[in-house]
């Protein structure tokens, strides 16, 4: 008999393994995506937060942009630039937080954190994203990062 794998048409057969299992990795990794944007939402102000769950509910379709300004007592565009800069923040605590999750953790960022209480803030994440930005370890915590619109399925819209 013919060697399966001298056949043409053996190679061009698709693995029905090989997509369940790229399918699950990524379901995993939204999954873990998901997680750390709720722990990063800690690290934003009280304002931010307001901004982000009427965002969220912009995004979801929930709401019009109008709305969302309204809501806000801004106009639109000012709205705008606000969102573009929450999401900027967004990404900068979802960093903060795998950086601070990795292991082994990173030995220049247990210095940077040395005197910190442990509560996050605004001040933290802007020192603990710069390191991120900056540490040869610690910069590939920004690759990766799904955007935060792409997220959206797995949370539950609340009030």
């Amino acid at each position: 008999p013919a060697d399966p794998l001298d056949d043409p048409h053996t190679l061009d057969a698709a693995d029905p393994g090989a997509d369940f299992v790229d399918l699950t990795l990524v379901h995993l990794d939204l999954a873990d995506q998901r997680r750390e944007t709720v722990e990063a939402t800690r690290w934003l102000e009280p304002d931010d937060r307001t901004l982000l769950s009427l965002w969220w509910l912009e995004a979801a379709g929930r709401l019009t942009r109008t709305e969302v300004a309204t809501a806000l007592e801004l106009s639109p565009q000012h709205t705008a630039v606000r969102v573009q800069r929450l999401k900027a923040q967004l990404d900068a605590a979802r960093v903060v937080v795998r950086a601070l999750a990795a292991v082994p953790p990173c030995d220049r960022l247990r210095q940077t954190v040395g005197v910190w209480d442990g509560v996050p803030s605004a001040l933290w994440r802007k020192r603990i994203a710069r390191h991120a930005r900056e540490c040869v370890r610690c910069t590939g915590h920004w690759s990766g990062l799904a955007p935060a619109e792409g997220l959206l399925a797995g949370f539950a819209l609340l009030p």
